[in-house]
């Protein structure tokens, strides 16, 4: 498209290591589903994401990608922001979505808000951590220069915190 990366490698590397896998860990210690041992056992051979997750994760996976360039196009074309903040602005945003997204993913049987968020500590604890390190890449000077981020304004981290509320 003849645009600069919305994301440096390293940043993704940082979202991947820091931002994903705590979370990612922290659902290991989820507590079962009510009726899971009514469920019949998986076959040998079936596959463990059925055609339904792998929808709900390609769907998922679309629906932020367009959100975000579309975002970085909206940014990069119609403000005077340096690249920096724009990318700044993204590598927040898809740190937020990750590590909000990941509380729906504790119960794909029932919406979001029959869900209790709160029952796994461990889970709670990987995403404050996640949001603490993503504050840290944004607003901690040496991290600004190993990262290439820049502070954002209050605004933008509002707007952030809205998409991410907007995609639960």
């Amino acid at each position: 498209a003849n645009l600069p990366l919305p994301l440096l490698p390293l940043q993704i590397l940082w979202m991947n290591l820091v931002e994903d896998g705590l979370p990612n860990f922290a659902l290991a210690f989820e507590k079962g589903e009510k009726g899971i041992m009514k469920r019949r056992p998986l076959r040998r051979g079936e596959p463990i994401l059925d055609r339904r997750a792998k929808v709900l994760a390609f769907t998922f996976g679309i629906v932020t990608d367009v959100t975000l360039l579309g975002i970085f196009y909206l940014f990069l074309t119609l403000t005077d922001f340096p690249l920096e903040y724009i990318r700044t602005i993204i590598f927040a945003a898809l740190g937020t979505d990750s590590l909000m997204y990941v509380f729906s993913l504790k119960n794909l049987g029932e919406p979001i808000y029959k869900t209790n968020l709160w029952d796994n500590r461990y889970l709670v604890a990987a995403a404050l951590i996640g949001f603490l390190m993503i504050g840290l890449a944004i607003y901690l000077p040496v991290l600004n220069l190993f990262l290439r981020t820049m502070p954002l304004k209050l605004y933008h981290i509002v707007f952030i915190l809205v998409l991410g509320i907007l995609k639960l």
